[in-house]
């Protein structure tokens, strides 16, 4: 997800941004399922930012973890381990 929420280079390649429109659904699902008050902070984080304003990865991913917490790893695990069990 570190890439996910980093950057939009994936949703420019065309190339990529059929599998990063997915992944940005499956984070989207997995948030709504597992952290949803945390999700609705984060997005209300982001509603409040001045519209059409590109943040750097750097500003991107310490407001994420502001919210869900540092440690990015044990996020995709727990990430990825929900989204394998959906059928």
């Amino acid at each position: 997800a570190q890439t996910l929420l980093s950057t939009d280079q994936r949703f420019r390649d065309p190339a990529l941004a059929a599998s990063a429109y997915a992944e940005a659904w499956a984070l989207n699902y997995f948030l709504l399922r597992t952290r949803k008050d945390q999700y609705v902070t984060f997005l209300r984080k982001l509603a409040v930012q001045p519209p059409l304003t590109p943040a750097d990865e750097a500003r991107r991913l310490s407001e994420f973890k502001a919210v869900f917490g540092g440690d990015l790893q044990k996020f995709d695990t727990e990430f990825i381990r929900y989204m394998s069990r959906i059928r």
